[in-house]
C-alpha cells in the first residue's frame, strides 16, 4: 500500500495543500541547505511547504542535527595517531581549512587558534562551538570524508526550530536533543573534551535532535519544553503521548 514519488523536498509540487497526514524528515533537510549554498532559509521553505500541505491535525517530525547556541569553546583532542589515519588534532586543523567545501574558497573553513593543553598527548584549540560540533559529528567518517566535507549538519538551534514551528501555526509536541548511546560510547568517550572559556567541561553535545509538531486550526495549549540531559539508564527514545 505504498507509493513512491520523486520530488523537490523544498517545494513538493506533487501534493495538494491540506492533503497530507504527516511528514517524517530523517536526516534529510540538512542536505537541502548544504547543497543550496548552506542557506538556512531553504530549510525554512521546506518546513513552511510541509505545513501548507498538512491536513488539520497532521504532524511534522524532524529528526536531524541541531546547531548549538553560538559561543566560543576549547576543544581538546588527541594528538596521537593509532592507525594510518591522521590524529584528531591534525584532522581538526585540516577540517578548519576545508569545511563547507562547496562554498567559494574564501568562505570555506572557520577560525581556530591553538591554546595550551592539559597533556602532552593532546592539543587544545579555541573555536566556535558550532564548528567544534561539526567536526565532532564527522571525525570518524574517513571513508566518505570528501563527501562529508560538502555538508553542514547544523542549520537551526533548538530554540530556532521551536520558534519557526510556532510561527507557522504548529503546536510543538516534542523537542528533545538525542544522545545515541552507541555514538556516545564509541565515538565520544575518551575522544575529546569540550570546555567553556572558563575551563569548565561542558559535556558532550547531542548526537541528533527530534522535534514534532501538530497543525492546529486555532491556538491551543502551548507545550513548555524542558531541556535536560537524558539519564542514560533509561531506554533510548522512550516517548509517551497524551491527549
Amino acid at each position: 500500500n505504498l507509493e513512491f514519488r520523486t520530488d523537490d523536498g523544498e517545494t513538493l509540487q506533487t501534493f495538494q495543500e491540506n492533503s497530507v497526514n504527516g511528514f517524517f524528515n530523517c536526516s534529510s533537510i540538512h542536505h537541502i541547505t548544504s547543497f543550496n549554498h548552506y542557506n538556512p532559509n531553504r530549510a525554512f521553505n521546506t518546513i513552511k511547504r510541509e505545513t501548507e500541505l498538512l491536513k488539520s491535525g497532521g504532524v511534522i517530525v524532524i529528526r536531524d542535527f541541531v546547531k548549538p547556541p553560538e559561543s566560543e569553546v576549547i576543544l581538546e583532542v588527541s594528538s596521537i595517531s593509532i592507525t594510518s589515519e591522521p590524529s584528531n588534532a591534525d584532522l581538526l586543523i585540516q577540517f578548519s581549512k576545508t569545511a563547507r567545501s562547496l562554498a567559494p574558497k574564501l568562505e570555506q573553513g572557520f577560525p581556530i587558534k591553538e591554546v595550551k593543553s592539559s597533556s602532552k598527548d593532546k592539543r587544545s584549540f579555541k573555536l566556535f562551538y558550532s564548528d567544534a560540533v561539526e567536526f565532532i559529528r564527522r571525525k570518524d567518517y574517513f571513508e566518505n570524508w570528501d563527501v562529508e566535507l560538502q555538508e553542514e549538519y547544523g542549520y537551526f538551534t533548538q530554540k530556532e526550530f521551536e520558534e519557526i514551528f510556532t510561527s507557522l501555526g504548529l503546536r510543538v509536541i516534542v523537542s528533545n536533543p538525542i544522545f545515541n548511546p552507541w555514538i556516545v560510547e564509541n565515538r565520544y568517550k575518551n575522544s575529546f573534551t569540550i570546555y567553556n572559556t572558563s575551563g569548565v567541561d561542558i559535556g558532550f553535545p547531542p548526537t541528533n535532535f527530534l522535534i514534532a509538531a501538530e497543525k492546529v486550526e486555532k491556538k491551543g495549549t502551548r507545550i513548555h519544553i524542558v531541556r535536560h540531559l537524558p539519564e542514560l539508564e533509561l531506554p533510548f527514545l522512550d516517548y509517551a503521548t497524551y491527549q
